[in-house]
């Protein structure tokens, strides 16, 4: 199902702030990956009986459902709210909706509600992107949402090339294209041959060559 998020009408300046952007969406995705990794760790540790876990999960089901819907059902399903002013909404409420995903997501796959991980993800970082993006008023708004969505994205899920890929063919606006496969292929040097010579302890210990399918699995 393709569903464009909306027009870009970006300029050449978008080429300036592309990777400023790019990298602090990534890094700042790194953030959230090891939250992700806190509350599973905190889950797997606290709740170890199988009906205790699968009650959880419920419970947090049904309160995300009665909190704000959009948090519910797969995130492929919620892209069509983008097209219809939904992302309007106010900072906060769009940031509850965009972490309280994460967290519903993180909770579902540790207590036995399983399900795709890759939707809600990018769900959650285009949502953050409209976030970001209202800050930068001078800047194309679906150009800075696309760019934090694959940053954001590529950090949590780990394969630009699966994350640029999606946001490329799914939703980002065809002329938007030259950028995300710049981004996708600056992410992909990255992650291949840059990270792990980043002499920060913090990085290394974030960093994660392992496919995308069993990054988020093993979130421990």
């Amino acid at each position: 199902m393709v569903i464009r998020i909306g027009s870009s009408h970006w300029q050449g300046k978008a080429w300036v702030i592309l990777l400023p952007l790019l990298f602090f969406s990534y890094f700042s995705g790194q953030v959230f990956y090891k939250l992700m990794v806190r509350i599973k760790q905190f889950v797997a540790l606290n709740i170890q009986r199988p009906f205790f876990e699968v009650l959880l999960g419920g419970l947090v089901i049904f309160a995300a459902g009665l909190i704000a819907p959009e948090m519910l059902f797969s995130g492929q399903h919620n892209f069509h709210l983008f097209t219809t002013g939904w992302q309007s909404k106010s900072i906060v409420y769009l940031m509850m909706v965009a972490l309280g995903k994460l967290v519903l997501l993180t909770i579902c796959k540790q207590t036995g509600w399983l399900g795709g991980d890759i939707f809600p993800v990018l769900f959650s970082v285009t949502t953050i992107g409209f976030v970001i993006a209202h800050f930068l008023p001078s800047v194309d708004q679906i150009f800075a949402v696309v760019i934090v969505a694959i940053g954001m994205g590529t950090a949590i899920l780990g394969s630009p090339i699966l994350v640029g890929s999606l946001i490329g063919i799914m939703f980002a606006p065809l002329n938007l294209l030259p950028l995300v496969i710049v981004a996708t292929i600056v992410l992909k040097i990255w992650q291949d041959y840059l990270a792990d010579r980043v002499n920060v302890a913090y990085f290394k210990d974030i960093y994660d060559k392992t496919k995308w399918s069993s990054r988020v699995d093993n979130w421990s």
